[in-house]
């Protein structure tokens, strides 16, 4: 081969090699510019910011997303570095430590300077022009987190309100039996925050005995459908062994296919210590109320004492003559008559006052509203009467209500009181106060109206409102109506009012009346054996003298010395007990006896003409037999006939 065609081959062969290798690179730009392309539709595709960064930290990738999220449009950032925008430290702490992904958040920085905050999903992957670069999945959070912010302070600021206001939420699913009350409940008492088990089971445990009845029959109604709500104010487990008064709000929160409850939410709030103050407060409105009816009080009590001293002085004339009496025996009857009623009034009025200033309240028990308003308007009458004409309509036979005495006379006496304050003084013939009850459709309904200033329409939706009043300083708490409103809700009913400016104002009460089983008949008298303990000689002389004819009776001024007779293996059959005597008392007394002859306990009867302390009245309440002072003769009689009878 010559020369020539041997450069001739040469030549051809370099042209091919170099054919060879611009299209091998013609392909292989093809094929980048392909993935390229690929790429840019991925990252366009995806519906979250895609942001590349090379291995030098600078951006070289940024889809449309990332553009509405960072501001930036994909010209303005290609080419800068990702620590202009986003926050370089996790992916620097990735790379050092090898990781080949990342999921983080993060506080990055739009084009305006605004911060969001934005969750980051990163990982390596090769790229055809930048070799391998960080591909990082960017979605804004920033209302999310915020709405997870509002909700989490909104929590706190509920959390600090409801510890403030001693208040807790529970949730109770009624099909599982699982209440969770909350660890302020589990605080604050003996219970555990989650309580399981059945209704029954549930409300043995949550609700004090005596008001598991009327708390079951409030969430009844709310489960039947009856009510939509249910409100409960009842005695729930303290700390130990004692009870916390407690308001337990609440409402169906779910139903089930066939619409049956399957959830009950709502709250819990511990009012022990409103309870008491609520207590300080009444009592302060009733000693306030006494001090504005005293001089009427007065006049009650002197009244009846005029006449029965009177009496009794004619009647100590008449039986100390020489010659007998020189008056009629029908005469000497009738003032007997007279200081038997003169001694009533004194006792009522005594037992009104009493009842009336007690700070503590007796279980409620069927009483006779009648009885209660006469009570209270003999407390009133001299007040009343002195400003208008008293106008009273109590029929007899009026059914009972189930009520605590003291405060149902207390409402009566408050409503008296306010219609007083209402009239102007200095012309009792031209104002009007008058006072009714009737039995209407199941209630016992009490109106109480006057004649005076009556009530502005501005002022009618806040009367009932604690420490509201329209009356000077000093002339009142502002708690006389809230107390009624309190007492009537409390009762089970209703109290209304109806007034006109200078026509006077009415309001009514209304109270659901209850079924009394009627009395057993008094049973036929059996002579026995009674013993009378009490200080006072003239009370133990008395009841002699009343009983002494029915039984054999015998009297000692001395608690210890019954108690040496009981000690000695003396017996009776009934003990007329004094239950306030300095010596001992008769508490004392029948612990005393309990130890010596137990079988006696059960047959002691106290006299009481007043349990002055905490400890007498708890005595009291705790169902001994007790009979008040100044004791009536007749109902003495039938007690001890009841209990010797019934051995």
């Amino acid at each position: 081969m010559s020369t020539l065609a041997a450069h001739l081959v040469s030549a051809l062969l370099a042209v091919s090699l170099a054919t060879i290798v611009w299209v091998t690179v013609a392909r292989a730009r093809r094929r980048a510019q392909l993935e390229r392309a690929r790429h840019a539709a991925l990252y366009r595709g995806v519906g979250e910011a895609v942001v590349v960064l090379d291995a030098k930290d600078v951006v070289v990738g940024w889809n449309p997303a990332a553009e509405r999220i960072y501001g930036w449009t994909a010209a303005e950032a290609l080419g800068r570095t990702g620590r202009d925008i986003v926050d370089p430290e996790p992916i620097s702490d990735a790379q050092a430590a090898g990781d080949d992904s990342l999921r983080f958040e993060a506080r990055h920085r739009r084009k305006d300077g605004q911060r969001i905050h934005v969750e980051v999903t990163g990982s390596y992957a090769p790229d055809p022009e930048h070799g391998k670069v960080f591909v990082l999945v960017v979605r804004d959070v920033t209302r999310q987190r915020e709405t997870e912010r509002a909700l989490r302070e909104s929590e706190e600021r509920l959390s600090l309100a409801l510890a403030g206001a001693q208040m807790t939420l529970w949730d109770w699913d009624l099909r599982t039996g699982r209440l969770v009350l909350g660890d302020e409940v589990a605080r604050r008492s003996r219970l555990a925050s989650v309580v399981t088990g059945t209704f029954d089971e549930i409300l043995a445990r949550l609700v004090h005995p005596e008001d598991r009845k009327g708390a079951a029959e409030k969430l009844a109604a709310v489960l039947r459908g009856a009510a939509e709500e249910f409100v409960s104010e009842h005695r729930g487990p303290g700390r130990g062994d004692s009870w916390t008064w407690v308001v337990v709000a609440g409402h169906v929160a779910g139903r089930d296919a066939r619409g049956e409850p399957t959830r009950l939410t709502g709250t819990l709030r511990d009012v022990t210590a409103e309870r008491n103050l609520r207590t300080r407060l009444e009592r302060a409105e009733r000693l306030t109320s006494l001090g504005t009816l005293a001089g009427g009080v007065a006049h009650e009590v002197n009244n009846p004492l005029a006449y029965v001293s009177a009496n009794l002085a004619f009647l100590r004339e008449e039986l100390s003559g020489s010659q007998g009496p020189a008056a009629s025996r029908e005469e000497l009857l009738q003032a007997l008559a007279e200081c038997v009623e003169g001694i009533g009034r004194v006792r009522e009025t005594v037992t009104g006052l009493e009842r009336f200033a007690s700070p503590e309240t007796t279980a409620p028990a069927p009483v006779d509203v009648r009885s209660e308003i006469e009570a209270a308007l003999g407390l009133a009458r001299h007040e009343l009467t002195r400003r208008a004409r008293l106008e009273v309509d109590l029929p007899a036979g009026l059914p009972r209500v189930m009520a605590d005495g003291g405060s149902l006379r207390q409402l009566f006496l408050n409503l008296l009181v306010n219609a007083a304050q209402a009239v102007p003084e200095g012309k009792p013939d031209a104002n009007r106060i008058a006072v009714s009850a009737r039995l209407e459709s199941g209630q016992v309904v009490v109106d109480v109206s006057d004649s005076g200033v009556g009530i502005p329409s501005h002022v009618m939706p806040r009367i009932f409102d604690p420490f509201f009043s329209t009356k000077p300083v000093g002339t009142g708490t502002g708690l006389g109506l809230s107390v009624c409103h309190g007492i009537v809700k409390g009762l089970g009913g209703s109290i209304e009012v109806e007034s006109e400016p200078g026509r006077g104002a009415r309001f009514r009460v209304l109270l659901p009346v209850v079924r009394v089983t009627p009395a057993h008949p008094i049973p036929a008298v059996r002579r026995a054996r009674l013993l009378i303990v009490d200080d006072e000689p003239f009370v133990g002389r008395a009841l002699s003298r009343i009983l002494g004819s029915l039984h054999d009776v015998t009297v000692t001024l001395s608690p210890r010395e019954a108690l040496s007779w009981v000690e000695r293996g003396d017996r009776w059959d009934l003990v007329l007990c004094d239950l306030m005597m300095p010596e001992m008392t008769g508490m004392e007394l029948e612990a005393r006896v309990a130890r010596a002859a137990p079988e006696m306990v059960e047959r002691f009867v106290f006299m009481t003409g007043g349990a002055f302390t905490r400890a007498a009245r708890d005595f009291v309440e705790s169902g001994r037999a007790c009979i008040e002072k100044p004791v009536d003769p007749g109902a003495l009689r039938e007690l001890v006939a009841r209990r010797v009878a019934a051995g």
